[in-house]
């Protein structure tokens, strides 16, 4: 069997109509699971065989926070996770696109987390640096 040198995933980075960004916190039984600390990060997931990015995205976005309507925009930014043994002989690519929706959309969380919050460009620098690199995340939130 070849090896496989990256896996892809997609991920949104949801803003309102106010200029806030929506950040999740992963729940502590999820992560421990994969051996990972409890983090916060934003709604996405692993691109399945033959799927879109698109198409990708929009499932992630029903399935962890309950969205069915919104506004994929431009690609962002692409990075490497900071969480590199997460699989076992790759690492786990991310390719990440500006998302909008309403203020008025409700956030109906999955098992995955715990918690969201809506926060400013700084807080969330901060709370996903667990997640991506320093630089990535400056580099994506003065861009948009």
């Amino acid at each position: 069997m070849e090896h496989q040198l990256f896996t892809v995933g997609v991920k949104a980075l949801i803003q309102n109509e106010s200029g806030k960004y929506l950040v999740l916190l992963k729940d502590k039984k999820e992560c421990a699971r994969d051996s990972l600390k409890a983090h916060w990060d934003i709604p996405g997931g692993r691109v399945d065989k033959g799927e879109s990015m698109d198409k990708t995205l929009l499932r992630e976005l029903k399935e962890e926070i309950g969205i069915t309507s919104s506004q994929i925009g431009d690609l962002i930014g692409v990075t490497v996770s900071k969480f590199e043994k997460f699989f076992a002989d790759s690492k786990l690519l991310l390719i990440v696109y500006l998302v909008t929706i309403s203020e008025k959309q409700e956030i109906i969380l999955n098992k995955e987390h715990t918690e969201y919050r809506w926060v400013g460009k700084k807080e969330a620098m901060k709370l996903l640096a667990d997640k991506y690199p320093k630089q990535f995340l400056y580099t994506i939130f003065n861009t948009i």
